[in-house]
């Protein structure tokens, strides 16, 4: 069995990304004839944080990880003489510990990093640090990175598709009420600067909650039944494309070793 250390911003992205990526795995394993796969996942791999007995570690904890561990790696903010934003120096850090952690856990083979962009105003250079992490250490750890625009509720919205005449109402609404779908362009909707009424008719969570009625067996069948190709083809500008995308790349070839 394989462990996968999972960074994430909280539970809920946690629960999220670990099912889609379960799901890519078991679907695309079945087209190549590979049914076993899908049918054994949870003997073939373990989702882990750094604390004993966790299934996730959190973005906001790494620090505080890192000073709870004796000996543990610097932080540093450069990578072969460039800088790399507090993101790239924080996912250096998490594969920096993870290495450490490989004396006591040897089937630690990847790292999955899931990220909201919010409203960052340098979205792809956030990206691009944390992918420039990947490249260095390649050969040290398989990594995958989710990145959610602008979190990831906006994965939830490019799942939801109306169930009866009730959701299907709502959709309409609030595609009046804002100018275009929410389902659809999910990725237009807001998370902060939501200061006046107009942007607050934009906030993502309220969005989904008013889809959903905070019902969350509701919400989660966004990600767990509805079609993989549609939140792919939905989820192109929220970024939820790609991950499906690293999670066929490079996660699946794990599980067959």
């Amino acid at each position: 069995m394989i462990e996968i250390l999972v960074i994430v911003e909280a539970g809920a992205d946690f629960r999220t990304a670990s099912c889609l990526a379960d799901r890519v795995i078991a679907e695309k394993s079945s087209e190549e004839g590979n049914d076993w796969v899908g049918d054994n996942l949870e003997d073939l791999r373990q989702w882990v944080g750094f604390s004993p007995s966790t299934s996730y570690s959190c973005w906001k904890d790494i620090k505080s990880i890192r000073a709870q561990k004796q000996g543990s790696p610097r932080m540093l903010g450069h990578l072969r003489g460039e800088p790399l934003g507090s993101d790239g120096t924080a996912a250096r850090l998490v594969v920096l510990m993870a290495e450490q952690e490989l004396k006591y856990r040897p089937n630690l083979r990847a790292i999955m990093f899931i990220r909201d962009l919010d409203v960052h105003s340098q979205k792809q250079k956030r990206i691009e640090s944390i992918n420039r992490v990947r490249d260095a250490y390649k050969d040290l750890f398989t990594i995958v990175l989710g990145v959610a625009d602008p979190k990831r509720e906006a994965w939830v919205l490019n799942g939801f598709v109306p169930q009866g005449a009730e959701e299907k109402a709502a959709v309409e609404e609030l595609h009046k009420t804002l100018g275009f779908d929410p389902c659809l362009d999910a990725h237009k909707l807001r998370t902060v600067g939501l200061n006046n009424p107009k942007e607050q008719e934009r906030n993502i969570k309220e969005v989904l909650d008013e889809l959903t009625g905070k019902d969350y067996d509701r919400e989660e069948k966004c990600w767990s039944v509805t079609p993989l190709e549609l939140l792919s083809k939905r989820g192109e500008e929220t970024y939820l494309s790609d991950f499906l995308i690293e999670v066929e790349e490079f996660l699946l070839p794990l599980m067959g070793e």
